[in-house]
């Protein structure tokens, strides 16, 4: 049994819920639960995502037409990857800004009150839970 805590929460963060769910503990075990149809249908779609953020990593890094379509013909899907905490996101924007933008930015948000806390993010939970 492979009960994994899944987290919902409505997108203003007024109301959040975590609940144990079991989804199997192998692709065996998720077919003999859900059915093979079920289980194709939201793999393909993870895979039809994950595929999309290639070809945008390959639009963003300027490759061309031909370049894109042949990368993507001998694509295949690696291990996801972690996502980044709302710290790392934070610290990537700031790098891409002038330190004195930095310094405007960073000494305009500590003169606001701090709005409630965010609900951490899912990478932030699975960090804490590590």
């Amino acid at each position: 049994m492979a009960t994994e805590e899944v987290t919902a929460q409505i997108a203003d963060g007024s109301a959040v819920i975590t609940f144990p769910y079991d989804f199997g503990d192998s692709m065996e075990d998720a077919v003999e639960k859900f059915g093979g149809d079920i289980v194709w249908a939201y793999a393909k779609r993870a895979l039809v995502i994950a595929a999309q953020g290639h070809a945008r990593s390959l639009i963003k890094g300027e490759k061309s037409r031909d370049e894109i379509l042949t990368a993507m013909a001998e694509w295949k899907p690696g291990a996801p990857r972690q996502a980044k905490t709302a710290e790392d996101r934070a610290r990537e924007i700031l790098s891409k800004i002038s330190p004195e933008e930095r310094a405007r930015l960073l000494e305009s948000l500590n003169a606001t009150p701090a709005a409630d806390p965010a609900p951490a993010s899912k990478a932030e939970k699975k960090s804490k839970a590590a």
